[in-house]
């Protein structure tokens, strides 16, 4: 209760150093929240925590030092010693030695700074100033804290303080602090100067509670490091240190507690002797001796050395205790001599089992110890057994009796008293023994079974009952196990399908328990839990599927099963199975009927719904197939399918014309619409197509009209036609008969070129004249550009004066002569006609110039003599 204490003291004091928050508490307003004071040194640093709300409105603060509020401006003024927007703000006195150092990630906002190179001049109070504007937007929005944080500037700064536990003891972990109210991460250090190979650690603490720089030594003492002397020691940049020494109080239990004498002591019973105590160290001094003996408390006396006086044996130390704790000393033992006392038989291995090792000890107290022990049964000496136990391999039942010993020293001897020994034994030999009870059995004539295995029909009534042979003591309680478990069910009730297997029982008194031979009892009945199975869930024409009747008990087996559907017998087998191959028909409720020879099991009816394509597709044509244009037909396509939901396509002439719920309409048919008609029916397990229609549609009576009239009308077209085509042709036959009467000579034709010569030839002025008026148009200068041939003509003459003429007409101007000019055309495979004479002359691209002459002549004429620089070609017409 007293370490308790101490150590709630101490975590308290750790509390008040560390949350000085207690005594010290910051300075808080409607928005702000920062520490009251902050002492420091003259060159030092220092760390303002600050923090204020997150209003929105706020999104800018201003340190102020020696803030005043003008009365007259309605504001505060003062030195700006940091302004979180605009940093052209701040006052010289503070430029370049303010740094913001606080941390985004926090609820509050964070507006702690460090002021560096501290001077006498700082010392005063400082302000935060909170500006931001309001959602209006129409004036800014501005607070000043309250309370001022005040920095006290001196040569020394802070006290340094050493903070030792309330109390120290020996071997629990000590934890000494040293401190200062002040942190600035750059210009402080600490050590320790210590002997008791501590570990030391540095925190920081810079909140609006606290600001400090703390130090830590923690160590586990020992009783010798009572008063050594511990320093902490803080070392400045300025070359400044400062400490503070602490001396250590270890509390600790008295030690090297010890008893003056020998380890053991022999002394004759009826003298005493005497045992002293004594301590070496202890702190707190004051301590208590307590003596035991044999771990039992005899009595305590104050002071450093106590006595005892011993006149009986033992195990003897003493203990000195403070408020610490305690030490034993070593252990001394006083033995007294003296003869054995009345000895006393314990027995080890109870109960006394047949089969088991029974011992028997010979208990008794002397001094020097018993030299020599003899065992007696019902009076009579058991040879060889000597020692203090009489151990009884394997006992048996003729084991049982009184037995006795003795014991001796040599200073005399004692007899024990009697103890009696009864073997018990487990029970022998049982067995199951199974009776038939039924009404029209009489109590002796009940059928009794004891062979191995026995067979019984569901809802026989049977005994069983556990026999034994012999038990010491007499059988208490029987335990039944069925096929190797343990069973509480009560035996003589209506046998059930669940209870057949192997049966044993179990004999059980105090001393043991056996287990019988086991009987294999089977019940007989009839297949039981039938249950339908069925190897699909979607049933679909023409698909096979496979119905199996299970029945989850039967004994024996089933041996024929029965199918029915609807309630009807529908097939009988031996298997228990059944395959169909569905059709639509086979829609329905089915079950079957398991049987053995003890009896029948019947299952649930299960359902069995066939699915098909749509059959018996029908197209029928309303009003018929036979109709008249202009009338409305209705095509109805029906059929019969499950499911029942099909979907109707129509068709003429195998081509698509529409789908609908089974229904087409023709609206004012035309003779367009005749063909075969056919409709489709389809659902999600097929299609199939209906029977053909071949829908006659007749012309109506006006449109016979119509055409009647049409094909007169036409009619008169084409016998006008034929009589313009025969008079036509009969012109054009008398015509040529006119033509080959004038002119029954065959002509030739000759085209001759010249090559590499500019010849022109100018017609005579009368065939000039003929030309113009047979051919419509003037005739063109050999001298025009044109590129077209503007004239040509051949004239078949049978005037033998104008044959004779031919060779003078040549070189002059013949009538039958045609002239032309011809060009050929780089890079062109076509001759056309030319401009002048002149520009062939010129072009270095031209192959040839030509002209041609075509005469006719008659048969009795001789070719002209011809040219060597002439090409000839024979033309002939007929």
């Amino acid at each position: 209760m007293t370490n308790m204490k101490v150590k709630v003291i101490w975590t308290c004091g750790l509390l008040m150093l560390f949350l000085k928050g207690c005594f010290n508490k910051p300075v808080k307003d409607q928005y702000v929240e920062y520490l009251d004071k902050v002492e420091v040194w003259k060159g030092s640093c220092t760390v303002l925590p600050c923090k204020y709300t997150p209003k929105s409105t706020y999104d800018k603060f201003i340190w102020y030092y020696n803030a005043k509020y003008d009365v007259k401006n309605k504001d505060f003024n003062g030195t700006i010693v940091y302004n979180s927007k605009d940093g052209n703000d701040v006052d010289p006195l503070f430029a370049g030695r303010v740094q913001y150092v606080g941390k985004s990630d926090t609820i509050w906002r964070d507006c702690t700074i460090v002021i560096r190179n501290i001077q006498k001049e700082d010392e005063g109070t400082y302000n935060l100033r909170l500006l931001g504007t309001q959602k209006d937007a129409q004036k800014n929005d501005r607070w000043m804290s309250k309370d001022p944080l005040t920095i006290a500037v001196s040569d020394i700064g802070s006290t340094l303080k050493i903070h030792p536990p309330p109390e120290i003891r020996e071997s629990e972990i000590v934890t000494l602090s040293c401190s200062i109210s002040y942190y600035c991460p750059y210009n402080i250090s600490f050590n320790w100067i210590e002997d008791v190979n501590g570990i030391d650690t540095t925190y920081f603490r810079k909140d609006t509670y606290e600001v400090s720089t703390t130090t830590s030594l923690q160590f586990q003492p020992s009783w010798r490091d009572h008063k050594k002397n511990i320093t902490c020691v803080l070392n400045r940049d300025d070359g400044e240190a400062d400490n503070k020494t602490v001396q250590l109080n270890v509390m600790y239990a008295p030690k090297n507690v010890n008893i003056f004498s020998n380890a053991t002591i022999e002394i004759i019973k009826g003298v005493s002797t005497t045992l002293t105590c004594s301590v070496e160290s202890s702190n707190p001094p004051d301590y208590d001796i307590t003596w035991f003996k044999d771990n039992q408390r005899q009595n305590s006396k104050k002071g450093s050395a106590s006595q005892l006086e011993v006149t009986y044996p033992g195990k003897y130390f003493c203990q000195a205790k403070n408020k610490i704790g305690e030490t034993k000393s070593n252990l001394v033992e006083v033995s007294v001599l003296y003869a054995p006392v009345k000895p006393v038989i314990k027995k080890y291995g109870e109960p006394i089992q047949e089969g088991k090792d029974i011992t028997l000890e010979c208990s008794t107290k002397a001094n020097p110890p018993v030299s020599l022990y003899v065992w007696f049964k019902d009076g009579a000496e058991c040879y060889n057994r000597t020692s203090n136990r009489f151990t009884i391999y394997n006992i048996k039942e003729d084991n049982s009796g009184s037995y006795t010993c003795l014991a001796r020293n040599n200073l005399g001897e004692a007899n024990s008293d009697k103890l009696d020994l009864n073997v018990m034994y487990a029970p022998r030999y049982p067995r199951v023994v199974l009776k038939l009870d039924r009404p029209t059995i009489g109590e002796d004539d009940k059928i009794v079974f004891v062979e191995d295995k026995v067979i019984f029909v569901e809802g026989d009534q049977v005994i069983f009952q556990c026999n034994v042979n012999s038990s010491n003591p007499e059988v208490t309680s029987t335990i039944w196990y069925k096929n190797g478990r343990r069973i509480s069910k009560k035996l003589n009730e209506p046998m059930k399908a669940e209870d057949a297997g192997s049966y044993i029982c179990e004999a059980v008194n105090s001393a043991g328990h056996t287990k019988s031979p086991n009987i294999d009892v089977d019940i007989h009945y009839p297949p039981k839990d039938v249950d339908l199975w069925i190897s699909s869930k979607s049933f679909k024409e023409n698909e096979t599927i496979k119905l199996k009747c299970i029945s989850k008990t039967s004994n024996p087996q089933s041996s024929r099963h029965e199918w029915y559907k609807d309630g009807v017998l529908f097939k009988n087998t031996t298997e228990d199975f059944m395959v169909l191959q569905l059709e639509w028909t086979h829609t329905g409720q089915y079950s079957c009927n398991a049987l053995n020879a003890i009896g029948s099991g019947r299952s649930s009816p299960r359902p069995i719904d066939v699915k098909y394509a749509p059959k018996n597709v029908t197209l029928t044509v309303i009003p018929g197939d036979y109709v008249t244009e202009h009338m409305d037909v209705t095509l109805k396509c029906t059929s019969r399918g499950k499911p029942t939901s099909i979907h109707y396509e129509f068709y003429l002439n195998d081509v698509f014309l529409s789908s609908s719920d089974g229904s087409f309409q023709l609206k004012d048919v035309q003779i367009k619409n005749i063909g075969k008609y056919s409709c489709s029916a389809e659902n999600d397990v097929g299609e199939k197509r209906s029977n053909v229609v071949l829908l006659h549609v007749s012309y109506s009576p006006a449109t016979i009209g119509k055409f009647a009239s049409i094909a007169g009308s036409t009619f008169i077209v084409l016998l006008i036609l034929i009589i313009l085509i025969v008079r036509f042709r009969v012109s054009i036959k008398n015509a040529f008969r006119r033509r080959s009467v004038d002119d029954k000579s065959e002509s030739s034709f000759f085209v001759m070129k010249k090559k590499d010569e500019a010849i022109i030839v100018q017609p005579s002025s009368r065939l000039r004249n003929e030309l113009a008026d047979n051919i419509g148009h003037p005739n063109p200068s050999i001298h025009s550009s044109t590129d077209q041939l503007h004239y040509s003509r051949v004239n078949f003459q049978a005037s033998s004066k104008r044959q004779s003429n031919l060779s003078s007409a040549t070189a002059d101007n013949d009538i039958t002569t045609i002239y032309s000019v011809v060009r050929k055309v780089p890079n062109t495979h076509e001759y056309e006609n030319i401009a002048s004479p002149s520009e062939i002359a010129r072009e270095d691209s031209q192959d040839e110039i030509h002209y041609s002459v075509i005469a006719n002549l008659n048969k009795k004429e001789k070719e002209r003599e011809r040219d060597p620089e002439v090409e000839y070609a024979k033309l002939k017409h007929s």
